[in-house]
């Protein structure tokens, strides 16, 4: 992947075995996507997926472009469909290590430390240079006790 505004780019390997079209053909395709953040699932997936002008340009020949033509929904829907990340298990993963973390503070006596954080949400994105960047919300409670 590699960014341009709010539009990631795919690269996306692919070899054909079979098939009057694709029957031995091989190359990279090119696809503009634009990320949605879906806050309530904590979900990253790829929207108005599509072949990007230079990848058009390059499907030459009315076997290439008919393929092309045919293909495209098809392959949008396959991206669509496998292109989501499920950031729950990183969430909680990272509850676990804060929770950790957190126990290993120690305050002078007679002063005692309780840390419990909650599961940080992922509030927003913003692409910049080659990265994806996050915007989370880390809340919990902290007591201070003697």
């Amino acid at each position: 992947m590699f960014p341009r505004g709010n539009q990631l780019f795919l690269k996306v390997a692919f070899v054909g075995d079979r098939g009057f079209w694709l029957g031995d053909v091989k190359g990279t395709i090119i696809f503009g996507a634009v990320p949605r953040l879906d806050t309530l699932k904590q979900t990253l997936s790829f929207e108005n997926i599509d072949f990007t002008a230079d990848t058009k340009s390059t499907f030459k020949g009315a076997a290439f472009e008919s393929a092309a033509w045919v293909l495209n929904p098809v392959l949008i829907n396959l991206l669509q469909k496998f292109l989501v990340v499920d950031f729950s298990p990183q969430l909680k993963a990272a509850v676990s290590e804060a929770k950790r973390l957190s126990s290993q503070i120690k305050l002078p006596a007679p002063l005692n430390l309780s840390i419990e954080p909650e599961e940080p949400k992922i509030e927003g994105i913003a692409v910049y240079g080659d990265r994806i960047y996050m915007n989370f919300d880390a809340s919990g409670t902290t007591k201070v006790t003697f």
